[in-house]
């Protein structure tokens, strides 16, 4: 005997927006290349802010860098002259310690969608090369008011959190 277990209620008819902050990368399964299909194939529509862009993951020895803070305040200023409405913000590795005030504005614009910050600084408990102390410093407070990185949701926000709030009318 098996009891129905239900971790949210969907509206078939209604698709949830996710903007997914994240860098590039062209060689190895990661970032975008990895939160887009993944967030797609659970029913999601995936705003993509591409936060920098990498020829490969920087685990390998050869890689280029391009960090993409000049245009994000730009990108931004067009979903709102859009008006675009988002149910979540998904947000990763960050370039520079400009684009966590950038990143942070998404958390003020959209403030009853779901946050979900994974801070991409290092793997197997070796940092980033493009990661400078400023940075760092930086992304402690990356997790908008509650002043640290964190993936709980605001329960106050969010009293279900396995529910993303639907965003107005599309």
């Amino acid at each position: 005997m098996t009891d129905d277990v239900t971790l949210y209620d969907r509206d078939p008819h209604y698709i949830p927006r996710v903007a997914a902050v994240h860098d590039m990368c062209g060689y190895g399964k990661c970032s975008l290349t990895a939160a887009i299909p993944i967030l797609s194939a659970a029913g999601c529509d995936v705003c993509p802010v591409p936060t920098a862009l990498f020829s490969a993951h920087t685990k390998y020895a050869v890689f280029t860098f391009h960090d993409t803070t000049d245009i994000l305040s730009g990108y931004l200023d067009a979903w709102r002259k859009e008006n675009v409405e988002l149910d979540g913000v998904y947000s990763g590795f960050l370039g520079s310690p400009d684009q966590v005030s950038i990143i942070q504005r998404l958390y003020r614009e959209y403030p009853s969608a779901l946050r979900l910050v994974d801070p991409v600084m290092g793997d197997a408990g070796q940092m980033y090369p493009t990661y400078t102390p400023e940075l760092c410093e930086a992304m402690g407070g990356s997790g908008g008011r509650r002043g640290r990185a964190d993936a709980e949701p605001d329960r106050s926000e969010h009293p279900d959190q396995a529910r993303l709030p639907r965003a107005g009318s599309r």
